[in-house]
């Protein structure tokens, strides 16, 4: 029965083989599960690139889903938004709201505004990760390089990648460009507009 209603929505056979597998889950539960996204508006396509990209997704509650839909209603975002957001990241779901909120609160006190912060946290997943000595310093160097701090603050948010990125490497690309004879200040002018 779930093969058969996994492939009526569009799954192929490979990918309901991953999801079977990496589920463990009885039939009836990816099938609400999947009922209760529909009901939220997406379409079968989307439920399918989410679950491909995050296969356990069908492992939590709808309680759970509930939870962070309204977290992010309760943020202002429409229902389209929150959609866009939950495709894009649909790892969001295995996050635990104090999760989210502590490392909000982290960055809120590294200087990021309250809206550069949860660009973060949707944009780069992998900040969760990151303890916050770690980006401490990613902000520190980026000072040190010559980027203001607002420039600091905006370069992060706006390509928050930055933070998985090595110092040693952002130094040797600099030194790259400075061998090319391109000046100093256009490389700093380069990283604000990255």
């Amino acid at each position: 029965m779930i093969n058969s209603f996994l492939k009526n929505i569009g799954y192929n056979e490979n990918q309901i083989n991953m999801i079977l597998n990496k589920t463990n889950l009885v039939e009836n539960t990816i099938i609400e599960k999947i009922q209760f996204f529909q009901q939220y508006g997406f379409t079968n396509n989307e439920i399918i690139k989410m679950s491909i990209e995050y296969p356990t997704i069908f492992i939590y509650s709808k309680d759970n889903y509930l939870e962070k839909i309204k977290y992010l209603q309760e943020e202002g975002y429409s229902l389209e938004k929150i959609k866009q957001t939950t495709i894009n990241t649909p790892a969001l779901f295995s996050w635990s709201m104090n999760t989210i909120l502590n490392k909000e609160k982290e960055l809120i006190e590294l200087g990021f505004s309250k809206k550069q912060s949860r660009t973060i946290i949707k944009k780069y997943k992998e900040i969760f990760g990151l303890k916050k000595d770690n980006i401490e310093k990613k902000l520190s160097f980026l000072k040190e390089i010559g980027l203001t701090s607002e420039d600091t603050y905006k370069v992060i948010s706006q390509n928050p990648m930055i933070l998985g990125i090595s110092n040693k490497i952002i130094k040797e690309k600099i030194d790259n460009f400075i061998s090319l004879g391109i000046e100093y200040n256009n490389i700093i002018q380069m990283i604000k507009r990255n």
